[in-house]
């Protein structure tokens, strides 16, 4: 199932992505299910609801999606096509948003593996697809990654590897921009600043579950900058498994639902204010957002 937070005039909603179109997950359960399943009622207001409860809340949006499906009279009412709506982040505050890395194999030198860091990105960092990503009016220069980003369904601290896996809801595409000139002073500061500015942090355009990205050792991740193609990365080229990022932040902090935690990319590539970037990864979609120049905006 691949889930999506949508924006409706002023009302953010949760919803399930069929063929493409948009399935208003809390209109259908109102007209469907409410009355016969109240106990859910709560659930399809707010992505994190839905992701704690989610092992109650599948098979009632399997029985939504299959009772929309096919019925013209249900799918005029509920399912929306895309240009109907605004995706946003999937999760559009998460308590914790983290990169990571460097993770990939790429990184080795001379047998060594480099030490395993992570830092925070703030909330105003959080944008979702079809978002401008926002160029400072100090940068050096700007650089942009196609990233797989974990999305956690159960919270914890000190989690094992072996039980991580439990504590993942879903993954979603995750489009990490640096301020590459400053990151690379490799100074604490000037990389938690490298990482921190307003917009530099675009995620969508929906959540795949755990139960539905297949082998996520082996997904293929690419990076098209105005259409033509510059970055293409397989999972299976990392350093280590999914379940290392969660276990590895646990030991610092206590996860929460709704945290993300990105993955890293082997490669980044500099962007101009213009341009139009597309990060897609296989099983989960195309997250397209442009950058402009603070100016602009």
């Amino acid at each position: 199932m691949r889930l999506v937070t949508f924006r409706e005039g002023r009302e953010l909603k949760v919803g399930a992505l069929i063929d493409g179109a948009v399935l208003d997950l809390r209109g259908a359960f109102d007209h469907l299910s409410k009355e016969v399943q109240p106990m859910m009622d709560h659930a399809f207001n707010d992505m994190k609801i839905i992701l704690k409860h989610f092992p109650e809340a599948m098979p009632v949006m399997q029985e939504l999606i299959s009772s929309v499906e096919g019925d013209s009279n249900l799918e005029r009412k509920f399912l929306k096509q895309r240009e109907e709506v605004q995706l946003t982040a999937p999760i559009p505050r998460p308590s914790k948003t983290m990169i990571t890395g460097p993770s990939w194999r790429q990184y080795i030198r001379d047998g060594r593996v480099p030490d395993f860091i992570f830092i925070l990105k703030p909330p105003t960092a959080i944008i979702g697809p079809g978002d401008d990503i926002v160029f400072p009016r100090d940068q050096e220069e700007i650089v942009t990654e196609v990233e797989l980003a974990i999305v956690v369904g159960k919270p914890g601290r000190y989690i094992g590897e072996e039980e991580a896996w439990d504590h993942i809801a879903g993954f979603t595409v995750f489009n990490d921009v640096t301020d590459y000139g400053l990151y690379t002073r490799r100074t604490p500061s000037a990389m938690i600043r490298a990482k921190s500015y307003d917009t530099f942090a675009a995620m969508g355009p929906c959540i795949t579950t755990r139960e539905q990205i297949g082998d996520v050792h082996d997904l293929e991740l690419v990076l098209r900058l105005n259409g033509e193609e510059r970055v293409r990365v397989n999972t299976s080229e990392m350093i280590y498994p999914i379940t290392h990022f969660v276990a590895s932040v646990s030991e610092v902090m206590t996860l929460r639902v709704g945290d993300v935690i990105s993955t890293g990319c082997p490669q980044v590539v500099p962007v101009q204010p213009g341009d139009s970037v597309e990060a897609e990864i296989e099983n989960i979609g195309v997250l397209r957002n442009q950058f402009v120049n603070w100016k602009e905006i």
